[in-house]
């Protein structure tokens, strides 16, 4: 009896935990109404995390009761509340916020002095061109990403950001005889943008994907 009593009380435990989780399935879109793959999608306050496939869309188990925080790169991050929707559609609004921009602007003009000499003057302000890096694998399974770099350098310097700008690691490299590993093995899935300064020149900001 003693028995029946007690697998009886862990069966309806069981029922009501695994009642309190329950599948959401959702398709992110811009303004425009056009689906946003690989964005960004996180339980807030968590690791769990996932990212839209190439039609925008994702799924995940959630508790009964969730906060989904969805981010793309150019678009504002947004905050949802999950309780019992089963499907959600997602718009996110673009954002002015530029990552890398490279301007070049010049202006010429001609001016006549009293003595008949024309000269010319010419304004010009330029930018710094990133070197090109290379990553891979990208995407990456396991989070571990290797970089190549197209120079000699002695110290680098990588910082990597989630999609709505929050640093979540920070490195410093010094020895550069072997080719620097990136690990964001303990980081949840989604999209990230990779930083790096090396020897003080700024190097091209790279996206990858922990999948």
């Amino acid at each position: 009896m003693k028995l029946t009593l007690l697998f009886g009380l862990f069966l309806s435990f069981s029922m009501c935990c695994f009642a309190q989780k329950h599948t959401i399935t959702g398709t992110v879109y811009d303004e425009a109404n056009n689906v946003l793959a690989n964005a960004n999608v996180i339980v807030k306050d968590s690791k769990k995390g996932t990212i839209t496939n190439e039609k925008g869309q994702f799924s995940m188990d959630l508790e009964k009761i969730s906060a989904l925080e969805i981010s793309y790169l150019g678009f504002e991050t947004r905050s949802i509340v999950i309780s019992d929707e089963k499907e959600v559609s997602i718009t996110l609004k673009s954002s002015a916020e530029a990552l890398d921009a490279a301007i070049i602007v010049s202006e010429d003009y001609n001016r006549t002095i009293g003595c008949g000499f024309d000269y010319k003057v010419i304004y010009m302000t330029e930018t710094y061109i990133p070197m090109k890096t290379t990553l891979f694998p990208n995407p990456s399974a396991n989070g571990m990403f290797q970089l190549q770099l197209n120079g000699d350098f002695t110290t680098l310097t990588v910082e990597v950001y989630t999609m709505n700008g929050q640093l979540v690691q920070s490195n410093t490299h010094s020895n550069l005889s072997k080719i620097p590993a990136i690990d964001l093995s303990k980081q949840p899935k989604g999209l990230y943008l990779i930083r790096m300064n090396a020897d003080g020149l700024p190097l091209e900001t790279k996206k990858v994907i922990r999948s």
